[in-house]
């Protein structure tokens, strides 16, 4: 979202078909009267490498999507945990010839989504492995240092969506997130969803699973995984992309991973609070033990009552 009073609604910032040879990079903005659109992207830049970033113009869609900006972003580098790639888009509102005001956020084109009941990251398959934020102990003063240790144990965090300090650190750094998005209403959910994007860390938003999702509102965020959390063996709602079931419902065969036509994360619940060291050793030894319950796309360590 943004409080420019150049718009008349939100900046939405997107990408959409993307191969190793382009990506078209979407910029979608409705001005105020008077006001035209222009801009670039320009990149890659990494934390961890060095680059040699290009600029690439965003140009008008077409006359009737007046409010669509697109720049084709050629030999795209990738947002991947290993190499977080971002880019710079930078999107300039002029009236009477003159720039009125300049706006910059930043995109990772982050290959990951769903394929059958497994991910796909840049065209291999993705196991996700996470630790709730909530279940750890306050081991690391700063949030660098956890994010650190994340990216050496391989481990990605599940946060409530209001951790943006923490989202835009994991951004630059390269940890995967999934957010937790509470609300009921659609303003409420919007608003949500839209800072999320802005974050190219965050991968999946997790919503209440009795949550009625307004039509249309996943384009709001199409580039954001749609996740709920199933207690019971009813038929999840037709927005859930994916799956979080607790360990005790899949092992007693109260719902049947192999039968489940999405990705399934199962969920380990702890009794108290540990370590980041120990909650990924938990992570594996969960996969063990839901081994004989078939493929399974991620696994998840949390804690009860959270």
């Amino acid at each position: 979202m943004t409080d420019s009073k150049s718009f008349t609604g939100s900046l939405d910032i997107f990408f959409g078909a993307t191969s190793v040879v382009e990506s078209q990079i979407y910029v979608r903005a409705l001005a105020a009267d008077g006001v035209s659109l222009s801009g670039c992207v320009r990149g890659p830049f990494c934390a961890h490498a060095d680059t040699l970033p290009s600029e690439f113009s965003l140009q008008r869609l077409d006359r009737e999507y007046s409010d669509v900006l697109r720049a084709i972003v050629a030999d795209p580098c990738f947002w991947t945990p290993e190499s977080p790639f971002l880019y710079d888009v930078t999107l300039n509102l002029q009236a009477d010839g003159c720039t009125e005001e300049t706006l910059h956020r930043q995109i990772g084109i982050r290959p990951l989504g769903v394929d059958g009941r497994h991910f796909r990251y840049a065209g291999c398959r993705y196991v996700m492995r996470l630790v709730d934020f909530s279940a750890l102990t306050e081991e690391f003063c700063e949030p660098h240092q956890l994010l650190r240790a994340c990216r050496e144990t391989g481990t990605g965090l599940l946060v409530p969506a209001g951790e943006q300090t923490l989202a835009d650190q994991a951004s630059r750094e390269g940890v995967l997130l999934a957010a937790r998005v509470a609300g009921d209403s659609e303003e409420s959910l919007v608003q949500s969803l839209s800072r999320l994007t802005e974050w190219p860390a965050v991968a999946m938003v997790v919503l209440d699973e009795m949550l009625d999702l307004p039509e249309g509102l996943d384009q709001r965020a199409p580039n954001l995984m749609f996740a709920c959390q199933r207690t019971c063996p009813k038929t999840p709602p037709e927005w859930a992309q994916v799956l979080l079931v607790d360990d005790a419902l899949l092992q007693q065969g109260d719902l049947v991973a192999s039968t489940l036509p999405q990705p399934v994360l199962a969920i380990k619940q702890l009794a108290a609070p540990t370590t980041l060291g120990k909650a990924r050793q938990f992570c594996d030894e969960l996969q063990r033990e839901t081994a004989h319950l078939g493929d399974l796309a991620g696994y998840i360590v949390s804690c009860r009552g959270l």
